[in-house]
C-alpha cells in the first residue's frame, strides 16, 4: 500500500478524485516507502493528464527531480502540453542507508509500482500504459527497473552504467518491449560507447532505436541540444520522424550557457557510500 503524504499544493488528490487533464501546473508531493523499520520519503512531480499513459522518469545521478535548471520539470510540462501522458519524476540523490544505488533503484522501483496502483487516479486509466524515462546514471536504473515491470517503452537518454554493468546487462538482455536511446557524438561524461553497448545489449527488444546527436555533450549543453533533449519523450513515445531536429522543441538552456560542473566521486567497495573526489 502506497501512503501519501500530502502538501498544500496537492491537497485535491483523493480517493473520489482525478487530476484534470487542463491543469496547467505541475503538482509536488511525497510517498513514503517502507524502509527497514521505519520509512523513506520520496518526493515526486507530477504533469497529470487522463489518456491512460504514465511516463515515470528518473533524473540523473546528484539530480533532484527539478533537475538542472529546472530541466525535468520543463520536459514534463512540454509532455503535458503535447498530449503525449502524465509525467512523473523523482529525483536521484546520494544516500548512505541504504548505500546508493540499491536507495534510488528501491525508489524508483516503488514509483513505477505506484503508477500502476493509482493508474485511475493519475490518467484516468485503471491499467495505464507505463513508459521508463532515465538520464544518465536514472537510464541505468531504469532499465533494471522496465523488465521488472515489463514497461511498455524506454527512453534512454545519455545512459550510465553506474548502478552495476551485470545488472543493466541483465535488464536489458531480457527486455522484449521498445527501447529509445539517445546520446550526444561528444559526450565524454559515460562515453558514447555506453550507449551503443546499451543498444548492443537490447536483443529481444520489439524495437530498439538509437539516435547520436551531433556537437552534443552529456549535458546537452547549449540552446539547439536543450530543445532536442525536450524532443526526446516525442520520439521515443509518439514516433515522431522529425527527431532530432530542434525545430519545435523548447530552450530549457541559454544559447551562451556554459558547461555545467562535473564532479567526480570515488564509491567505497565496501560500504558503497560515495566520496568526492578532489583532482
Amino acid at each position: 500500500m502506497v501512503n501519501i503524504l500530502l502538501d498544500n499544493n496537492y491537497s485535491q488528490f483523493t480517493k473520489n478524485t482525478k487530476f484534470n487533464h487542463k491543469m496547467e501546473n505541475e503538482t509536488k508531493t511525497s510517498l513514503e516507502r517502507p524502509l527497514g523499520k521505519g520509512k523513506r520519503r520520496i518526493d515526486i512531480g507530477i504533469h497529470p493528464l487522463d489518456n491512460g499513459i504514465i511516463i515515470a522518469n528518473c533524473a540523473g545521478g546528484l539530480e533532484d527531480l527539478d533537475g538542472r535548471n529546472d530541466r525535468y520539470k520543463k520536459i514534463g510540462k512540454f509532455v503535458q502540453e503535447k498530449g503525449i501522458g502524465t509525467f512523473v519524476r523523482i529525483g536521484n540523490d546520494l544516500s548512505s542507508n541504504p548505500p546508493w544505488p540499491t536507495c534510488v533503484l528501491d525508489d524508483y522501483r516503488y514509483l513505477v509500482d505506484y503508477c500502476k496502483q493509482n493508474g485511475e487516479h493519475l490518467s484516468g486509466e485503471r491499467n495505464p500504459k507505463i513508459f521508463l524515462m532515465g538520464y544518465s546514471a536514472g537510464a541505468g536504473i531504469a532499465t533494471i527497473v522496465g523488465e521488472e515491470f515489463s514497461a511498455e517503452k524506454m527512453l534512454l537518454i545519455a545512459p550510465g552504467i553506474d548502478c552495476g554493468r551485470k545488472k543493466i546487462q541483465k535488464g536489458l538482455e531480457k527486455y522484449t518491449r521498445e527501447v529509445y536511446i539517445v546520446i550526444g557524438e561528444n559526450d565524454h561524461t559515460v562515453g558514447t560507447q555506453t550507449g551503443r553497448t546499451f543498444y548492443k545489449w537490447a536483443i529481444k527488444a520489439s524495437k530498439r532505436e538509437l539516435r547520436e546527436i551531433p556537437q552534443c555533450t552529456h549535458d546537452f549543453e547549449g540552446e539547439t541540444n536543450s530543445k532536442i533533449l525536450s524532443k526526446a519523450p516525442l520520439f521515443a513515445f509518439t514516433g515522431d520522424e522529425t527527431f532530432p531536429s530542434p525545430e519545435g522543441g523548447i530552450t530549457m538552456y541559454d544559447q551562451g550557457k556554459g558547461p555545467f560542473v562535473v564532479r567526480h566521486f570515488d564509491i567505497d567497495s565496501i560500504t558503497g557510500e560515495f566520496k568526492e573526489h578532489k583532482k
